[in-house]
């Protein structure tokens, strides 16, 4: 945990610098290329981060069935990475998505680097540690970059290219390290064994992919109506907003869901008490963090800059967010995933569908209206149905 907050800390000095360098219409012009692709970054993962984090746990001690995973989980990740480029250019060709192109471009090289990562081997055989360490050291390895190569709002593309690059060094790193500890090699799979892991993943896919509805292609809503620097000033609230949420969520899951996922097996009970102790811990920092975005927010604004004047509104409309965030996802992913049968996982599945289709209808009504401020409410409103609807089925799968 202390490793990955680290990795999270580092965007805390990064990204309030390139808001105020580039300006709200330049950090506009980032904040939608990331938004893009990191969609296309939840198509190529595609669940596997939980799926075949639990397969792998569950296969610790047969090398035969470590590799037989491996193998079928990244041959269907670069069939998704083929599919992912083809959608990439059907949104460069989109007239009002025009100006986004260049930053478009550059960026998919994320979507390549989240590919050859395998986080999700390392974190099912028990060895987050080692992939976070060289996560972390690329991130730190980068900041001092940013803040040399990036000093004026012309060097926005270079800032695409540093955010690029940390994705892709962290993976020949993290792939070397595989190689190195000898943790699994490609063997020859069938069709048949991809189709398998696709299948597997493809209900956790759907929810991420919801979830992601309302926590990334809003800025890609948000910029088919309106200005590059109206999409900066959302996109860099939501950035903050989002930070906070990494900063404790990400790394309480990472860390927690392989061995919740074993303890579930044989003890279900037992599994129950560390996650309501996380509740607890993610629960009461995040109301810090309410605090500290709700009172905080002019002057978030004045160390920004002119150019975010407004995003004040925005910044309190987000601020309880990340509460919401934590509580739903702990018990989502630690309960109803982790611990939870087929029908909690088809709930967790549900819920996310029902709250993409209901953030699109509100963001449709209230993005035109309001631009920005209605894009914070739809997400406001769709985070906290989220949370409450998570609560409730965990409620209900404790009590069978």
């Amino acid at each position: 945990m202390l490793m990955q907050g680290l990795t999270y800390v580092v965007p805390l000095f990064v990204w309030p610098y390139l808001m105020s360098v580039l300006g709200a219409a330049k950090f506009g012009y980032i904040g939608f290329g990331l938004a893009v692709n990191q969609y296309l970054m939840i198509l190529v993962d595609f669940g596997f981060n939980l799926s075949a984090t639990k397969r792998i746990a569950l296969a610790q001690g047969n090398q035969a069935e470590i590799n037989r995973v491996f193998s079928q989980t990244l041959m269907a990740k670069l069939l998704l990475l083929c599919i992912s480029a083809l959608v990439l250019l059907g949104v460069a060709c989109v007239p009002q998505y025009a100006v986004y192109r260049s930053t478009l471009f550059l960026l998919f090289s994320m979507v390549v680097g989240q590919v050859f990562t395998f986080v999700w081997l390392f974190q099912g055989l028990g060895k987050i540690r080692v992939v976070t360490i060289v996560n972390s050291l690329t991130k730190l390895a980068i900041l001092p970059l940013t803040f040399w190569l990036v000093k004026s709002q012309e060097h926005y593309l270079r800032a695409a290219i540093l955010q690029a690059v940390v994705y892709v060094v962290a993976a020949l790193l993290s792939d070397v390290m595989m190689w190195k500890m000898g943790l699994a090699r490609l063997v020859r799979v069938k069709w048949d064994g991809v189709k398998e892991s696709l299948k597997d993943s493809f209900p956790l896919f759907l929810s991420q992919a919801a979830s992601s509805v309302y926590a990334m292609l809003f800025v890609v809503i948000l910029g088919y109506v309106a200005l590059p620097d109206e999409v900066g000033r959302y996109a860099a609230s939501e950035k903050l907003m989002r930070i906070s949420c990494v900063l404790v969520f990400t790394p309480l899951v990472q860390a927690f869901f392989p061995r919740i996922t074993r303890v579930a097996q044989t003890q279900k009970t037992e599994a129950y008490r560390p996650i309501e102790r996380l509740m607890m811990v993610g629960g009461s920092v995040m109301f810090l963090v309410f605090i500290v975005l709700f009172w905080g927010s002019e002057a978030i604004v004045t160390l920004l800059g002119k150019d975010y004047a407004g995003m004040g509104n925005l910044s309190k409309i987000m601020a309880i967010v990340p509460l919401f965030v934590t509580l739903g996802g702990i018990v989502g992913q630690m309960g109803l995933l982790a611990c939870g049968e087929d029908v909690d996982k088809r709930v967790y599945r549900n819920i996310y569908l029902l709250a993409a289709v209901c953030s699109l209808i509100l963001v449709s009504v209230f993005v035109p209206k309001w631009h920005a401020e209605g894009a914070a409410w739809a997400l406001l409103l769709t985070e906290g149905g989220v949370c409450g609807a998570m609560l409730l089925a965990y409620k209900r799968m404790k009590k069978r």
